[in-house]
């Protein structure tokens, strides 16, 4: 139940501090945009702080699962970055 928070709280801070802060629309856009950030790249940090949790997770036929969890922790990252720049 803690995760559905910290990413609702993640999605909404910034925008409501945009709000209260009477920010023009400009503003509150990329409020929101930060926001989407980081409901992105919060849960893409447990797959470099759990990897040996994560790795066990991934089906055999899959070569090196760690790898194959890092690999996938950075190529999510760099999209929630990139989702950022949009």
């Amino acid at each position: 139940m803690t995760t559905p928070l910290v990413l609702s709280f993640l999605l909404s801070a910034p925008f409501l501090v945009a709000l209260v802060c009477k920010a023009d629309t400009d503003v509150q856009l990329f409020c929101g945009v930060v926001g989407i950030t980081c409901v992105f790249a919060f849960p893409r940090v447990g797959l470099f702080v759990k990897t040996e949790a994560m790795a066990r997770m991934i089906p055999a036929p899959i070569p090196a699962p760690t790898t194959s969890v890092i690999v996938s922790g950075i190529v999510e990252l760099v999209a929630a970055v990139k989702t950022r720049e949009t």
